[in-house]
C-alpha cells in the first residue's frame, strides 16, 4: 500500500518561486529589478549636472557690475533727449564678455544699465529695450572671444598677439548691432513724439551716428589698450 504524500507548504512555495524565476540562481528581488528595467527603461533618468561659475569669476563679475553702474551713472549727455551720450560702458561690458563669457557680459551690461538708471535717471524714463541692448554690449564680445578661444586653444602665444584684432572685430559687431538698434529705439520712443526738428528717421540717423561713432572709437582705443595687460594681470 502506497503511503499518502503529505502536503508541505514550504516545498510548494519553493516550487512556485523556481517556476516564476526564469533565470537559475537569481533571487526574487533581482528578478523584480530586472523586470522593471526591461518594462520601464526610461523611468529613471540620470540627473544633469550644470557647470557652476567659479567663485573667482563671480567676484570679478561683481566688480565689473559695479564699474558698469558707475559708468552709466556718470554718463555725459549732450542734448535734452539723451540720444548722444559719452559713456565708458562699452569698455566695461567688452572686458566682462571677453574675459568671462557671453552670459557674464550680458549680466554686467544689463545690470549696470538698470542699476545706473535707478541711481541717476538723467537719460529719461526707463526703457527695457535699452537695457537689453546694453546687455548685448557684453554678449557680442563674449561670443566673439568664445569662438576665438576654440579656434586658437592650442596656440596661446599666437592668439594673445591677435587680441587687438579680436577687440576691433567685437567693436565692429557692437557698432553694427547695438548702435543701430539703439538709434531706432531712441527715435521712435523719445524723438518722434517730442522733437519737431526731425521730420523723419533718416535725418535723425545722420545726425546721431557721427557722435556715436566718435564715442565708440574712444572706447575702442581704451579697450585695445587694456585687453592685453589685464589678461596678463588677471591670468585669464
Amino acid at each position: 500500500m502506497e503511503k499518502e504524500q503529505l502536503y508541505r507548504p514550504e516545498e510548494a512555495s519553493s516550487e512556485l518561486l523556481s517556476c516564476s524565476n526564469p533565470t537559475a540562481g537569481e533571487s526574487p528581488e533581482q528578478h523584480a529589478a530586472e523586470h522593471e528595467k526591461t518594462d520601464f527603461p526610461q523611468m529613471v533618468l540620470p540627473k544633469k549636472k550644470f557647470k557652476r561659475l567659479p567663485v573667482k569669476t563671480i567676484c570679478y563679475c561683481a566688480v565689473l557690475v559695479a564699474l558698469s553702474v558707475i559708468t552709466n551713472t556718470f554718463t555725459v549727455y549732450f542734448n535734452f533727449s539723451g540720444s548722444n551720450a559719452l559713456s565708458f560702458t562699452y569698455t566695461v561690458c567688452f572686458l566682462s564678455g571677453a574675459f568671462f563669457g557671453p552670459f557674464a557680459g550680458f549680466i554686467v551690461g544689463a545690470c549696470g544699465d538698470l542699476i545706473g538708471w535707478l541711481i541717476n535717471p538723467a537719460g529719461g524714463s526707463f526703457n527695457p529695450l535699452l537695457t537689453l541692448t546694453s546687455g548685448l554690449l557684453g554678449l557680442i564680445p563674449g561670443i566673439v572671444f568664445m569662438l576665438r578661444n576654440k579656434l586658437f586653444s592650442t596656440k596661446k602665444a599666437f592668439s594673445v598677439k591677435l587680441l587687438p584684432l579680436w577687440t576691433f572685430l567685437s567693436f565692429v559687431l557692437v557698432w553694427i548691432v547695438c548702435t543701430n538698434v539703439n538709434t531706432v529705439i531712441m527715435y521712435y520712443f523719445y524723438i518722434a513724439g517730442f522733437s519737431k526738428k526731425y521730420t523723419s528717421f533718416w535725418p535723425y540717423y545722420v545726425y546721431r551716428i557721427p557722435f556715436q561713432t566718435l564715442f565708440w572709437s574712444v572706447n575702442l582705443v581704451l579697450s585695445t589698450a587694456l585687453v592685453i595687460p589685464l589678461k596678463k594681470i588677471l591670468k585669464l
